[in-house]
């Protein structure tokens, strides 16, 4: 069962009402998205929540009242957190591998008692997949976006040396975004043999634009 938590005893309970509430923590834990591991103060350990079990590829009976150091030195477990926890006495977080190769976020809390003596180290298993999957989708986003501004800024480049060129053959003034489109158009279709109709008011320009 899930170990009682500090803030019940505050409270005169029966047993009863003591195993409605572990039972209600239990249902909790394991309807959880995170692996939840928890120990005592020696490193034994207590609960794991079936998130967990899912994640680590372990039975419940394989873990629990077993000692962490006596499964690493089975080469069960490897590099635990919650010794590390205990020795350092702070919250400790690190970056892990599920049993299928998922990364995980995994962080180990102490918990104390009234007098701040170490009862518990909790440790919080995270599947941070969706978060990597999300990154690479942002660094292609920004990537994207990377390649358009650079069209962009080399477009007004090429607007601004067409416009120069333009101005210094044809005489004609103007600095409006429809001229720049225009002068980049023409510049874009003038290589090109192909018939062009230009259409427009008298002293439109157009015999200036023929002539580019």
């Amino acid at each position: 069962m899930v170990p009682d938590l500090k803030h019940i005893n505050r409270f005169p309970m029966n047993n009863q009402h003591m195993l409605q509430h572990e039972c209600v923590y239990k249902i909790a834990l394991d309807h959880l998205y995170d692996g939840v591991f928890i120990t005592d103060n020696e490193c034994k350990i207590l609960y794991v929540n079936e998130a967990y079990t899912k994640m680590s590829g372990l039975k419940y009976e394989d873990v629990v009242g077993h000692y962490v150091d006596d499964l690493e030195s089975k080469g069960i477990f490897k590099n635990s957190t919650s010794p590390h926890v205990r020795r350092e006495n702070k919250i400790i977080s690190s970056i892990g591998k599920a049993k299928d190769g998922v990364e995980m976020l995994i962080t180990g809390k102490p918990i104390y008692d009234e007098n701040n003596e170490l009862i518990y180290v909790v440790v919080n298993q995270r599947d941070i997949s969706d978060l990597e999957i999300m990154r690479q989708k942002l660094i292609v986003t920004e990537n994207k976006m990377a390649v358009v501004e650079k069209e962009r800024k080399k477009k007004e480049e090429e607007n601004e040396y067409y416009k120069k060129q333009f101005f210094n053959n044809t005489g004609i003034i103007g600095d409006s975004e429809e001229i720049r489109d225009v002068i980049y158009l023409i510049n874009k279709i003038a290589p090109l043999d192909v018939t062009v109709l230009i259409t427009g008011e008298s002293g439109g320009y157009r015999q200036e634009f023929c002539v580019m």
